[in-house]
């Protein structure tokens, strides 16, 4: 609650505020998330250019003269297209059966959606390097980094093609609109493939921006591992200091909870990093009932496990992999409810690790 309450109060002008739970009997969470600005007004340029390129629709000679290829090429994406889409459900579920259709239009060349798709993608990776092209040539420079770590360019820039992309693919397939449900599969279809191809550009802008609280997380984790090492060793000297420290700290870690933490980074989409994280919490509420006389977990208890295990598993960027996920998972996927939870929860616990100066007071005390 104070969490949010800060961040409601320093961002307001810059964040969308997503309330998980209304409408249910569970508590009202707030779930605080940049906003989204409107696409650089470059990206509708880029966007027609990439549409007039477009010929795989004329009727020049060419096309006359190659049409009964054509036409027996198309012939066989519609007959994998009819096997895909006729797929009991049994078999092949309806998320896995649009992400199959959208991968197979947006590799296809001859497509208009697969080729504003490369085109938009093209522009993307131009736009990248065109960004900070001279600080790349200058190894040692800071200017590189404070170019990446002043804006969000390529957030933006991503948002943008992720936006035409869908555009497209929602006016030349229809059925692909046909209901919310089909259009949020859809949409996650879009970002994941988009994700394949930017997501190392994207994050690194993240990664530099986040460096910082990253950097100085790590340090704190490092000095706090240390000092248990060291107080151990005292405490073999005198049984007075026994009950300070928490040399056994890492009993209290489930390691699948932290195979969970360690498979964010290798995550290269929204909704892979988010099925993680939802995983997280799970594995950590499975150890926890698994222990014995163990009660009810409350949010006190569950945010300082989340805690330990954040500490313990060290993950690349953490801050970042966070800040990723704030960025661009959809409210759709948030408003689930465990997604929302997930985000929230680890929210929570990077703010109350980045702000503590004690990790053994604020976070191994049994104090509630």
């Amino acid at each position: 609650g104070r969490y949010t309450g800060q961040q409601l109060d320093e961002k307001l002008e810059e964040t969308r505020v997503l309330a998980l739970g209304e409408g249910t009997q569970r508590q009202v969470l707030l779930l605080v998330r940049p906003s989204i600005p409107e696409p650089d007004v470059a990206w509708e340029d880029i966007y027609k250019e990439a549409r007039h390129t477009y010929s795989g629709g004329g009727n020049g000679l060419v096309q006359r003269l190659i049409s009964n290829e054509a036409h027996a090429a198309k012939r066989e994406r519609y007959e994998r297209d009819r096997d895909i889409v006729e797929t009991e459900e049994d078999e092949l579920a309806t998320a896995e059966k649009v992400v199959l259709l959208v991968s197979r239009i947006l590799n296809n060349k001859d497509s208009l959606p697969g080729h504003v798709y490369r085109k938009l993608v093209e522009a993307f990776h131009r736009r990248a390097h065109e960004e900070d092209g001279s600080t790349f040539e200058n190894d040692g420079n800071d200017d590189r980094l404070d170019n990446l770590s002043g804006a969000k360019k390529r957030r933006q820039d991503t948002h943008a093609v992720i936006k035409y992309v869908t555009a497209t693919l929602l006016e030349t397939r229809p059925g692909f609109g046909s209901s919310p449900s089909m259009t949020e599969m859809t949409a996650t279809a879009v970002e994941s493939l988009v994700f394949g191809e930017v997501y190392d550009e994207v994050f690194e802008e993240i990664e530099e921006e986040k460096k910082p609280l990253d950097d100085d997380l790590l340090e704190k984790i490092v000095n706090f591992e240390r000092s248990q090492v060291h107080s151990s060793d005292d405490d073999d000297d005198d049984d007075d200091s026994a009950g300070h420290t928490h040399t056994n700290y890492k009993s209290y870690v489930s390691e699948a909870a932290l195979n969970c933490l360690h498979c964010l980074p290798q995550a290269h989409s929204a909704v892979d990093k988010l099925r993680y994280c939802v995983l997280f919490l799970e594995k950590i509420s499975d150890f926890f009932s698994g222990i014995d006389n163990a009660g009810a977990m409350g949010a006190d208890s569950l945010l300082k496990m989340v805690c330990q295990h954040i500490l313990m598993a060290k993950v690349y960027a953490i801050n970042a992999q966070v800040t990723f996920l704030e960025e661009f998972a959809r409210d759709e996927q948030l408003l689930r409810g465990r997604e929302g939870y997930a985000l929230v929860t680890l929210q929570a616990a990077l703010h109350y690790l980045n702000s503590s100066n004690n990790f053994e007071a604020d976070i191994f005390s049994n104090d509630d």
